[in-house]
């Protein structure tokens, strides 16, 4: 009987260590984030959160913390999906609409959640705002328009809308920057050109440019963003 239960109570706990390892593998606990604090210090700071590209980390849009109003906490924030050493994803790119990437996009909506639930207890009276660049802008998208989340702009560098987002929108007084390179070869520009079509038809206010880039991030798309921020 003893022998029995025994071998039942082992089984029990390898089902449940195989099935931890399971989610483990969609849904990953970190919740890293860098926080650059303003050069210009205010008692209602805006903040600014950071959405980097696909393959990228924390690190990478931080360096642009130098051209963004002085007076914002920036919050750059790493996505929580291991692909290799340093590097991460919002979810997987290999199909835009399969089960496992949309349960991947709701864990890291759910990342950005706890993260901004800190920040917005700490600065309840502030201006919330989101950058995001390739993967990270289609996130910005996803996370301001279809979460109950008091984003007041969105700077969309480099993205596109996936259908998941233009199907669930729901706030539609956040204001939207979309900057894109006209010789972008990863995410063409009709992307960008499509998403204003549709941001436009659901009545929210664009602004769009465009620069003679490929698919990054140029001097004078981030002096055009800044000028955009503290309008």
């Amino acid at each position: 009987m003893k022998q029995r239960i025994l071998i039942l109570t082992l089984l029990l706990f390898t089902c449940n260590f195989i099935e931890a390892k399971r989610k483990k593998i969609i849904v990953s606990p970190a919740l890293r984030y860098r926080t650059i604090e303003p050069l210009a210090k205010t008692n209602n700071p805006p903040i600014i959160y950071l959405l980097h590209g696909y393959g990228s980390n924390e690190n990478d849009l931080a360096s642009l913390s130098d051209q963004l109003p002085e007076n914002a906490i920036k919050v750059s924030i790493r996505a929580p999906f291991l692909i290799a050493d340093s590097s991460y994803k919002w979810y997987d790119i290999r199909s835009d609409d399969s089960t496992s990437n949309e349960i991947q996009i709701k864990e890291s909506c759910k990342t950005f959640h706890r993260i901004h639930k800190h920040f917005s207890k700490k600065f309840p009276s502030s201006k919330y705002q989101i950058i995001g660049f390739s993967q990270g802008a289609i996130m910005a998208y996803h996370i301001a328009l279809t979460q109950p989340h008091q984003i007041d702009k969105i700077v969309a560098l480099g993205g596109r809308l996936i259908p998941s987002t233009t199907n669930k929108i729901i706030n539609h007084k956040t204001k939207i920057f979309i900057g894109h390179g006209i010789n972008d070869d990863r995410i063409n520009i009709s992307e960008a050109k499509a998403a204003l079509a549709i941001l436009q038809a659901n009545k929210l206010n664009c602004t769009y440019k465009t620069y003679p880039i490929q698919h990054s991030i140029s001097n004078q798309e981030m002096l055009d963003v800044k000028k955009w921020l503290e309008e």
